[in-house]
């Protein structure tokens, strides 16, 4: 069958070369065919016509013996053309009654050339927010990576692109949160393109399309100065028409990133002192989070916060108590009563918490010099039974903590003993750790000394100038 069509193929280009050649070029370099080739020429064109039907009925035939299982074909993108704004509205209506991802991708692939910007940018955000609901409906991730890795989904792209030029603040902001959603960041240079569009924009970004941006950059770990340079500056110029949720959103990123803009947090801080208890527990929690994170204290936002989230402790989670704790130690603004009331709240669901949480509470406690006796006890009660599972890191950290607040000696034995006998799974932070314990520690078996030198021994190049730490933490012992 692949021989008949390549033969007709050929017989059709050279009746077509035939018409060529009667063709002439006018002093204006437009073709046309001379008066006396016309009728020879009709005759050529019918013979023409059948070959290339011929040709046609061929190519289907070959095309049939294909596979075609892939249900979403990818479109060939054309450059943009203008559309319709009737068709696209009819469209968008479409892309919104659509009920899973396939139907999305379905869609785009069927109408791609006759969607705007607007179409375009609904169906990316359709596509994440599909996923997301998919998430909370199952209680399990969503496959977002199988998503990303559909043709539909390339094809979706490839429109998006072809558009960027009409997409206005909010679209842009959709996209940036639906790759955000999905976890999923593109390595074509489509993402550059969309922050480079953002920013030529940025003045016309609402309070809203400015939080959503920042937080999704943040999600993304993707870090762009100048772009966030220009987030902050408008989101400073605009923060009075900020709602709590969305202070709290730009805070978070700018903590993520490590991008520090310190009038920026100063009035953040305003904010959060003059209306936190408009703020949720989460959004508090981002504030102070990002205060240390940055180095950049309020201390009448902490006060603030310190007085509203003891009532709301109950409604943080594992995460965000570990976060309280190390944002007011860290920033030295420990206050006993508040520490006591975080321990008081934590202890009865201490089960749910990880050993990396757990660690990360109680050395908050020890860095703050706050003791809470029952709360230690109840932590290495946790613990004591799963040491051979518990991560050696977090258990050089629980070592620490209970040494510098003179408690738990048996656990912190057992502590050492396990954690030096995996030193080398340690991090560096973790070995540091675990060295910095053993001057503290009242009891230290010798193996976990030997464990420790010879761990920081195979590691100096990767300690650098850490290692007179450990030659330090290791020299009451030579």
């Amino acid at each position: 069958m692949r021989a008949v069509y390549i033969l007709i193929a050929v017989a059709c280009t050279a009746h077509v070369a035939a018409l060529d050649r009667e063709v002439e070029v006018d002093s204006a370099g437009l073709a046309y065919h001379s008066p006396g080739a016309v009728e020879q020429n009709v005759s050529a064109q019918t013979e023409i016509g059948v070959l290339l039907a011929a040709c046609f009925v061929c190519a289907l035939a070959v095309r049939g013996s294909r596979d075609t299982s892939r249900k979403v074909q990818t479109t060939h993108v054309l450059p943009a053309q203008p559309v319709d704004p009737a068709v696209a509205k009819r469209t968008n209506a479409a892309i919104l009654r659509c009920a899973t991802v396939d139907d999305i991708l379905g869609l785009a692939a069927e109408h791609g050339p006759t969607m705007n910007g607007v179409n375009v940018s609904t169906c990316v955000y359709r596509v994440a927010k599909t996923v997301k609901m998919s998430r909370c409906v199952s209680g399990h991730r969503a496959s977002a990576r199988d998503v990303t890795r559909q043709p539909g989904w390339s094809n979706l792209m490839d429109l998006t692109r072809s558009r960027i030029s009409e997409l206005k603040p909010q679209s842009l902001s959709n996209i940036l949160w639906a790759f955000a959603t999905l976890s999923w960041s593109p390595r074509d240079g489509l993402l550059d393109e969309i922050c480079d569009s953002a920013m030529q924009q940025i003045e016309s970004f609402n309070p809203q399309d400015l939080a959503n941006t920042a937080g999704a950059l943040a999600s993304l770990k993707c870090r762009k100065d100048s772009f966030m340079q220009a987030i902050a500056e408008q989101a400073l110029m605009k923060l009075d028409s900020f709602v709590p949720q969305a202070v709290s959103t730009v805070a978070w990123a700018c903590g993520t990133l490590g991008y520090r803009h310190v009038a920026l947090m100063q009035a953040i801080g305003d904010a959060v002192k003059d209306s936190g208890d408009t703020y949720t527990a989460q959004d508090l929690v981002n504030c102070i989070w990002a205060m240390a994170t940055l180095g950049t204290p309020h201390v009448a936002a902490l006060a603030t916060a310190s007085d509203i989230l003891p009532s709301r402790f109950s409604k943080c989670s594992p995460q965000h108590i570990a976060h309280i704790a190390w944002a007011y130690a860290t920033l030295g603004c420990a206050n006993k009563v508040f520490f006591w009331d975080l321990a008081e709240a934590c202890i009865p669901r201490l089960a749910s918490f990880s050993h990396n949480i757990l660690a990360g509470v109680t050395s908050s406690f020890a860095k703050a010099g706050i003791g809470h006796e029952g709360l230690f006890a109840a932590v290495v009660q946790v613990i004591q039974g799963s040491l051979r599972s518990c991560n050696p890191n977090a258990l050089a950290s629980l070592a620490w903590s209970c040494s510098v607040q003179r408690t738990q000696e048996a656990f912190v034995v057992a502590a050492l003993n396990s954690a030096a006998s995996r030193a080398s799974a340690l991090s560096v932070d973790g070995l540091l750790q675990l060295a910095a314990t053993l001057p503290l520690a009242t009891h230290v078996p010798g193996p976990v000394v030997e464990q420790v030198a010879l761990a920081a021994a195979e590691r100096r190049r990767e300690l650098g100038v850490r290692w007179e730490e450990v030659e330090a933490a290791l020299a009451p012992f030579a």
